[in-house]
C-alpha cells in the first residue's frame, strides 16, 4: 500500500525501520478507526463550507465514509504494517469506494491534526465510559452506608485502634473522594472537548476553513485555537487525563487495602461470598481474596503510565515530534485498566457481607479514651489537665473506660 507521503521518486523504506516505525503502533491505531472516520466526516462538512469541494463530491465522499464508517463500527477495517496507519487505510479504501474525489479529503489537514482529533475524541468517548462507572460505583458505595452505615467500626491511626467510628464514616470517605474524583474528570473532559481540526501541521491553512463549524459537527465544545498549541498540548493533555484515572485508582486502591485488612480472621469484620474469592492448590482450606488484591495493584499501572508520558513529552521542543506516537500506548491501556477495574469494584461492594457483631464488639475500652477526656472538659477542666488525667488512669489501669466519673 501506497504511504501518503510517498513521492515518485521515494525509495522503499528498509524493513527493519517500516517494521520499528509502526509494528506496534498499527494494533493501537485499529481501535482509532471510528473515530478517525468521525473526524474525516467533521472535516467534509470544513471543505463543503469553504468550497473545496461541491455538493456532489460532498455526497460522495460522506456516503464513502458512512460505508467505512459502519466497516470500522464491526471491527473490520484492520492496519497493517505496510498502512503505516489507520489515516492511510482510511483514505485508500476510500478511493475504491469513490474514486479520485477520495484524493479531496485531505485538503487543508496534516496528520498532526487528524491524529490529535481522533485522540481527543477516543479519550472523550473513553471519559464518558470511566464518569458512568464512578457514578455507578458512588450509587453502590451509598447503597451499602445506607443499608450498613449505621454498624460500628473501630476508627484507626497510625494503623492503631484510634476512635470510634462507623460503617457509614468509613465508607462515606470513599463516596467523598469518588465525587473529587468526577470533578477531576470532568476537568480533563473539558481539555479533550477542544478541536483541533484546521491547525494542520501546527501553522494553520491558508484556507477559508471554518474551524468552528467542524467543532460544532464533531461534537466539541470548543475550538483549540492557537494552532502551535495544538501540536505542543500532544501529551499534556493526555498526561492530565491519565492523572485524573489515577486519581480514581488511588481511591479504588484505598478502599480495596482497607478491605483486606478488614476480612481477615484477626479483624473478621466483613466477607465476600466464596463466587468472589479463589482458593490455594495446596492449602484446603484458603479462600483468598485475590480480587481486592488485584484491584489494590492497579494503581500502579496508571501511576507507570503517568510517567511514562510525563517523561516523554519531556525537553521537547515546540510543534508535532514523532515521540507523540508513543503517547498512545499508555493512553489506552489506562482507559483499558480503570474500566476493567471500576466494574469489579462495584460488584465487591454490592456483595459485601458486614460481619455485624463482630462489629460491635470491635468497639473495645481504649476507644473511648479521648471521649472521656472531652467528657472532663465538658465539666470544665481544661484540656490538657483532662488529657493527662485520663492517660494516666487509663496507663495505669486504675479506671475502666469509658472513665466517665
Amino acid at each position: 500500500m501506497t504511504k501518503l507521503w510517498h513521492k515518485p521518486h521515494s525509495q522503499p523504506l528498509h524493513p527493519m525501520v517500516e517494521s520499528f516505525l509502526s509494528a506496534e503502533d498499527v494494533q493501537l491505531d485499529s481501535q482509532l478507526a471510528v473515530y478517525d472516520i468521525t473526524g474525516s466526516l467533521g472535516h467534509l462538512e470544513g471543505l463543503l463550507d469553504a468550497g473545496i469541494v461541491n455538493a456532489n463530491e460532498y455526497q460522495s465522499l460522506k456516503q464513502g465514509l458512512t460505508v467505512l464508517l459502519t466497516t470500522a463500527q464491526q471491527s473490520d477495517l484492520p492496519v497493517t504494517i505496510a498502512d503505516e496507519d489507520i489515516h492511510t487505510v482510511v483514505e485508500q479504501k476510500l478511493k475504491e469506494l469513490v474514486g479520485d474525489v477520495a484524493d479531496k479529503l485531505h485538503t487543508g489537514r496534516s496528520r498532526n491534526d487528524q491524529i490529535a482529533t481522533d485522540l481527543k475524541l477516543y479519550a472523550k468517548d473513553q471519559l464518558h465510559t470511566v464518569m458512568q462507572q464512578v457514578q455507578t460505583l458512588i450509587t453502590a458505595s451509598e447503597q451499602c452506608v445506607a443499608q450498613h452505615g449505621n454498624l460500628p467500626l473501630p476508627g484507626y491511626t497510625h494503623m492503631q485502634r484510634a476512635m470510634p467510628s462507623s460503617v457509614g464514616l468509613w465508607l462515606g470517605a470513599t463516596v467523598a473522594a469518588l465525587k473529587d474524583d468526577l470533578s477531576t474528570l470532568q476537568h480533563a473532559y473539558k481539555l479533550n472537548d477542544q478541536c483541533p481540526l484546521g491547525s494542520a501541521a501546527g501553522y494553520g491553512t491558508p484556507l477559508p476553513y471554518n474551524k468552528k463549524l467542524v467543532a460544532e459537527k464533531l461534537g466539541f465544545a470548543s475550538v483549540q485555537d492557537n494552532p502551535l498549541y495544538c501540536q505542543n498540548s500532544r501529551g499534556k493533555i493526555e498526561l492530565i487525563t491519565v492523572q485524573a484515572l489515577q486519581q480514581v485508582m488511588l481511591t479504588v486502591n484505598k478502599l480495596a487495602t482497607d478491605l483486606m485488612l478488614f476480612t481477615t480472621s484477626e479483624f473478621g469484620f466483613f466477607t465476600l461470598p466464596d463466587t468472589l474469592l479463589t482458593g490455594s492448590s495446596i492449602m484446603a482450606h484458603k479462600k483468598n481474596y485475590d480480587v481486592l488484591e488485584l484491584l489494590r495493584s492497579k494503581v500502579a499501572a496508571l501511576s507507570g503510565h503517568v510517567t511514562h508520558i510525563a517523561s516523554l513529552i519531556t525537553n521537547l521542543p515546540s510543534g508535532y515530534n514523532r515521540d507523540f506516537q508513543e503517547i498512545k500506548k499508555p493512553l489506552m491501556q489506562s482507559f483499558q485498566t480503570i474500566q476493567a477495574s471500576l466494574p469489579v469494584m462495584t460488584l465487591v461492594l454490592v456483595r459485601l457481607q458486614p460481619n455485624v457483631e463482630t462489629l460491635k464488639q470491635s468497639i473495645t475500652s481504649e476507644l473511648l479514651v479521648t471521649q472521656a477526656v472531652y467528657d472532663l472538659v465538658a465539666r470544665g477542666v481544661p484540656f490538657r489537665q483532662a488529657y493527662r488525667l485520663i492517660g494516666e488512669r487509663y496507663e495505669s489501669g486504675t479506671s475502666e473506660p469509658p472513665l466517665m466519673s
